[in-house]
């Protein structure tokens, strides 16, 4: 609810003073991680709110994955590749070629698979088949797609990242938390719709090429889904030199928050998988009991008189291009401190005015702390027009 709260001038400015109240969430969460790598960021703008080891360098094992999906989903949008389509699997993306211990859908020979099978195998059940098929898909050449990862990678300013395949078994990929953070908030912002297509299912079915009556279920390995309220992605991975990995994101009234988890060794296999879930897990919990996100309502429309004009006020707004561009930002659920906008502008303007004009700016504040600051341009043409009044 928006309540005007206080009107004034001062010199030759309005300010106009409105306040808003927010629900003041339980403050604290407390857990233990034991990763030796792991982050947790506001996917909304990308805050980072808690860090440690981010810069650490490891192999991504199966989160190399979500760059082969990256480029995959990217090669749709342009047309490369299409959904509508049956393709041949590559030989390159047969099960046989795998190496062995290798996660994998169980493509032969002959098989035909659609785009989008071969996607959520790559991103629900982390299949190395899948994503060597989907790179020999969007490249005919292997080295050609793992120069294209690369090439992304430093687009992205994945710094200290270099891929050596497409499914992440190569101890020789490198990595860092900090990197792969940055390609998962790339991905989520540069491919809309992606997580609820390709992540967020928690069971694979697929049809047996061998046996056409029998469908394959597989388990999604993101074990949070149905779990922590609100996630629906993102992707795992493991391999011996490397730990296991987990990258998880959910979304709670209209906040999106990361974390990740690296590195995790534990005495078993089992345990591992269920640590880094419930690590990645906490860390999302943490983020939502004590941060949130806030972007600015649109605010009334704002009138200032003309001088001299064929109108006696004009409308003022913020431009489009600023108001489409803003980010939101990241507050803390224990600061219950009024959210105020204050709307700075001449006392009055005069003509004529042209669209874009510039007639002041409007600022947000929580307590005393200015959150953010955009401009107010005229919304419409006023000509000069002059009055009797105005002559003598």
């Amino acid at each position: 609810m928006l309540e005007i709260l206080t009107f004034h001038t001062f010199r030759k400015q309005l300010s106009v003073i409105f306040s808003l109240f927010f629900l003041n969430l339980p403050f604290g969460y407390s857990f233990e991680i034991s990763a030796p790598i792991y982050l947790v960021a506001n996917a909304d703008n990308g805050d980072i709110l808690l860090e440690h080891g981010a810069d650490i360098s490891i192999p991504p094992a199966s989160l190399a994955k979500i760059m082969t999906l990256n480029l995959s989903m990217k090669d749709v949008e342009s047309g490369r590749i299409s959904y509508s389509k049956l393709y041949s699997v590559p030989s390159g993306g047969w099960a046989e070629s795998m190496r062995p211990g290798s996660s994998i859908l169980g493509l032969s020979p002959g098989d035909e698979s659609t785009l989008l099978t071969l996607q959520r195998a790559a991103a629900m059940v982390s299949a190395n088949d899948a994503a060597w098929a989907l790179a020999l898909l969007s490249n005919n050449d292997a080295d050609d797609f793992i120069l294209r990862m690369n090439q992304t990678a430093s687009e992205i300013g994945m710094s200290k990242t270099l891929y050596a395949d497409p499914d992440g078994w190569s101890s020789l990929s490198i990595t860092t938390g900090r990197d792969q953070l940055l390609l998962a908030l790339s991905y989520i912002r540069g491919h809309p719709g992606v997580l609820n297509r390709l992540h967020s299912l928690p069971w694979m079915v697929y049809q047996d090429t061998d046996n056409i009556r029998n469908k394959v279920r597989k388990r999604n390995t993101n074990l949070l889904l149905g779990r922590i309220a609100g996630v629906d992605g993102l992707k795992t991975g493991t391999i011996p030199s490397a730990g296991f990995h987990f990258i998880a994101t959910a979304k709670r009234s209209g906040t999106r928050f990361v974390s990740l988890v690296m590195g995790i060794k534990s005495s078993s296999y089992y345990e591992s998988l269920n640590l880094r879930a419930d690590e990645a897990g906490a860390l999302l919990e943490w983020a939502f009991d004590n941060y949130y996100s806030w972007k600015p309502a649109p605010v009334p429309l704002i009138h200032i008189p003309v001088r001299h004009g064929s109108l006696r006020s004009v409308s003022l707004q913020i431009p489009k291009e600023k108001w489409d561009s803003i980010e939101a930002v990241t507050l803390k659920s224990s600061d219950t401190r009024a959210l105020t906008v204050m709307i700075d502008t001449p006392e009055e303007l005069t003509a004529p005015l042209e669209p874009g004009d510039s007639a002041g700016f409007i600022r947000w504040y929580k307590g005393s702390d200015m959150l953010m600051e955009q401009p107010l341009v005229v919304s419409s043409p006023v000509s000069r027009h002059w009055r009797l009044k105005d002559i003598f």
